[in-house]
């Protein structure tokens, strides 16, 4: 079971209506899943939703696994609805909320051991802080979200995280930092199937190269 949600998780933002009708298809099996498989699932869900144009429907699951998780308690459940409406916030504009919601749910997550969810917040925070124009949060959040590719051996995390911080290397103005993690982001994005981290990537470089002003490889890269 987890291992067709990872994949999905790999494409979910280049093909979001297929990611969404994946995932249907995976909350509806008539075996459930294990905790920590079912919350992957919702998550990965909840952000196809808002990626596919589904605001409405990602915060009535939001609202839906908030509701489970209040009756037993259920910290960890509970911080997966939360960041489903981060990412609803965050794809709709509002930094400031998106950014308050990942950090009350890596609160929730401080005693529960969730991979995903743990990355997934701090990628939040990290890339919330950044729009913000705090820097040195982002930077602190990013490095954390990259630590627990790390440790996981995760290329596709591996290569998001890797992005973000070449898109704060850009803000911070050291482009050639820019251009080694947006470098390495191809190359996990590559090793982990996914085109639209590809792309993403080799965006990165170009704007990288156009701060060396080095215009040739600036259109290599695009």
């Amino acid at each position: 079971t987890l291992a067709p949600a990872h994949d999905i998780e790999a494409q979910l933002y280049g093909y979001p209506k297929r990611a969404q009708a994946d995932l249907a298809a995976l909350v509806a099996r008539p075996d459930g899943a294990s905790g920590m498989e079912r919350r992957h699932i919702y998550a990965l869900y909840g952000q196809a939703m808002v990626a596919a144009g589904q605001k409405l429907d990602a915060l009535a699951l939001a609202d839906r696994l908030e509701h489970e998780a209040a009756n037993p308690p259920d910290p960890v459940l509970r911080a997966t609805a939360l960041l489903i409406r981060g990412t609803a916030e965050w794809l709709a504009g509002d930094a400031a909320k998106a950014n308050a919601l990942a950090k009350e749910a890596r609160t929730l997550l401080q005693r529960a051991s969730d991979p995903y969810l743990a990355y997934l917040a701090a990628m939040t925070i990290g890339t919330t802080a950044r729009s913000r124009g705090h820097l040195d949060e982002a930077m602190d959040s990013l490095q954390e979200a990259m630590a627990m590719a790390e440790r996981d051996d995760d290329a596709h995390r591996r290569s998001g995280a890797l992005y973000q911080l070449s898109t704060l290397y850009l803000v911070l103005k050291q482009p050639q930092n820019a251009l080694d993690a947006g470098q390495q982001s191809y190359r996990f994005a590559e090793l982990a199937g996914s085109t639209h981290g590809m792309v993403k990537a080799r965006m990165a470089e170009s704007a990288a190269f156009q701060l060396l002003e080095d215009p040739a490889r600036e259109l290599a890269a695009m």
